[in-house]
């Protein structure tokens, strides 16, 4: 995560804390090894109503050249003092893969109102 100006726990679960004052948050994503052609997903949820839902997921994106993918979101879409989850999936090229696709671990965080004080 890019910015979290803090932590917060909920039960056993760490949450990176942001806050509506700042511009963006920022999840970056590195499939090490990769291969040219290969391309990465990012999936966010939301935590309401008991379950998490899916908010976006973002088609498959082709990586940098050195393996990174960066994926920022404004803040103000996000609902104050909910819930957050993020994680990213690595597919490989379609023709010659050398490794089977792989997800990133889930990466929490929640959006409080306002400014840190």
């Amino acid at each position: 995560m890019q910015w979290p100006l803090a932590t917060t726990r909920v039960g056993s679960t760490t949450y990176q804390v942001f806050y509506k004052s700042e511009v963006n948050m920022g999840f970056n994503l590195r499939a090490t090894p990769h291969q040219p052609g290969g391309c990465t997903t990012m999936y966010l949820e939301h935590y309401y109503s008991g379950a998490w839902h899916q908010v976006t997921s973002q088609s498959c994106v082709p990586l940098y050249s050195d393996g990174w993918y960066g994926y920022v979101r404004a803040l103000k879409t996000f609902t104050s003092n909910d819930h957050y989850r993020i994680r990213g999936h690595y597919t490989p090229p379609a023709k010659g893969a050398r490794t089977a696709g792989v997800w990133s671990r889930w990466t929490y965080l929640t959006v409080r109102p306002g400014s840190p004080s």
